[in-house]
């Protein structure tokens, strides 16, 4: 049941069967926090609430031990809070200092559950280094893109007499590739991975050009610099069925949408 889940993965999990899922999930939900946050201004209800939701989303971000996570939701958060006050440079500069200060004051009162964050570097480093965990599977992927850079050993594939550290089970099919922007790259190629890589920083660029710049628009921002940088470690960009892999193409999705409609509202 639920328990033997937590036992068996050490706690990480929350409701997911799935080990990462976990930081996956607060670092998204910590950038709508501070969304929700800046539309709640004028109720101190909501806006007290919110910032409940939000202290505790990272303290769950923090216990999830994904370091990607935590990196990937803090350089999102930041990414929403520029795009929302790229007119107002003197209001950003009070958050950001307000939040640095506050996180300095009360370090005493969260440092403690850092504690999962802190083993696994520590661990890492006694390893060979931070990416020691992911060092073999990267290892993998540039052979296998080295072996076929134009394109690739076959989408959402991997080359069995190549990669020889990347877990894979013939049963079902699934694979740890370690990191989807070198998978991208090692099963499509030079030429589907820049196919990809144009459409995606296309999505970044026109997100942040986009004139209105409501809580809505700077979360769609956040959002995709999350993405961007959890890609990164997290190889879920072509695992069909995979709850984050959902999330990050309905994210894509949506912002079609929005760009079509700020577009067609102009026109």
């Amino acid at each position: 049941g639920f328990y033997n889940i937590i036992d068996a993965r050490g706690g990480l999990v929350g409701a997911s069967w799935h080990s990462m899922s976990l930081g996956t999930f607060a670092g998204l939900n910590l950038i709508f926090c501070v969304k929700k946050l800046l539309e709640s201004q004028k109720s101190k209800l909501n806006k007290y609430s919110w910032i409940l939701i939000l202290i505790i989303t990272m303290l769950t971000l923090f216990l999830s031990g994904s370091r990607t996570a935590l990196i990937s939701a803090i350089a999102g958060t930041l990414f929403l809070l520029i795009k929302y006050f790229r007119h107002d440079k003197g209001r950003l500069f009070n958050i950001l200092l307000i939040t640095v200060l506050v996180t300095i004051l009360t370090s005493t009162m969260w440092l403690t559950y850092t504690s999962v964050l802190s083993n696994k570097m520590s661990s890492s480093e006694l390893g060979g280094g931070l990416t020691s965990s992911r060092d073999q599977l990267w290892g993998d992927r540039i052979n296998e893109f080295t072996s076929s850079p134009l394109l690739g050993v076959g989408f959402g594939s991997i080359d069995v007499n190549i990669s020889k550290a990347t877990p894979f089970s013939k049963q079902t099919g699934t694979l740890e590739p370690g990191s989807s922007w070198l998978f991208l790259l090692s099963s499509t190629g030079l030429f589907g991975f820049f196919c990809f890589l144009i459409i995606f920083l296309l999505k970044i660029i026109r997100t942040y050009k986009v004139n209105n710049n409501d809580s809505f628009n700077a979360f769609l921002l956040g959002v995709l610099i999350f993405f961007f940088i959890h890609l990164f470690s997290e190889g879920y960009l072509l695992s069909c069925g995979e709850f984050t892999f959902f999330m990050f193409w309905l994210t894509i999705g949506i912002n079609y949408r929005n760009q079509g409609h700020n577009l067609s509202s102009k026109l």
